[in-house]
């Protein structure tokens, strides 16, 4: 591989891109494992809001994000749609999302990025804004996804 095209491969992002409410996202390819159809979700007490429950996986049980909870305010009342099976820092865990459309790959000029807001707020799950042609999806922090800090006031206020 020449010089060239290596650094034409740092320069671009592959991202799994999916629709969420007709909205459009994506996740960081490494992130992501495999998607599989949507199967029962056991609710576990106690869990943060944004927790749907947890699937068994091939024997192992895996944590699911309701991800309309966690950036919406919605839960999700359908057992439509599929699960992302994400990888972050070891740890295996779903994304619920509606409809999972196709890998793309986004130059760095591509994407705006977005700051990290206040802890309570949103947007902090949403790393940068890529634009494709006439799309824009909004890339997610996956480390965000699961953070638990704004959950134990959220289940204290339930």
């Amino acid at each position: 591989m020449s010089e060239k095209e290596s650094m034409a491969n740092n320069d671009e992002m592959e991202i799994v891109s999916f629709y969420l409410d007709e909205k459009e996202y994506g996740l960081k390819i490494e992130y992501v494992k495999e998607v599989i159809r949507f199967k029962k979700i056991t609710r576990v007490p106690g869990a943060p809001p944004f927790i749907k429950g947890v699937i068994n996986l091939r024997g192992n049980i895996v944590p699911v994000v309701d991800l309309k909870y966690k950036l919406l305010d919605e839960f999700t009342d359908t057992e439509d749609g599929e699960i992302m099976i994400s990888i972050h820092n070891g740890n295996f865990f779903g994304i619920m999302v509606d409809d999972v459309q196709e890998v793309v790959r986004l130059s760095q000029e591509d994407i705006e990025k977005v700051e990290a807001a206040e802890s309570k707020n949103k947007s902090r799950v949403i790393e940068g804004i890529g634009k494709l042609e006439k799309r824009l999806i909004s890339i997610l922090r996956v480390g965000e996804l699961l953070d638990w800090s704004g959950a134990a006031s959220e289940v204290e206020a339930n």
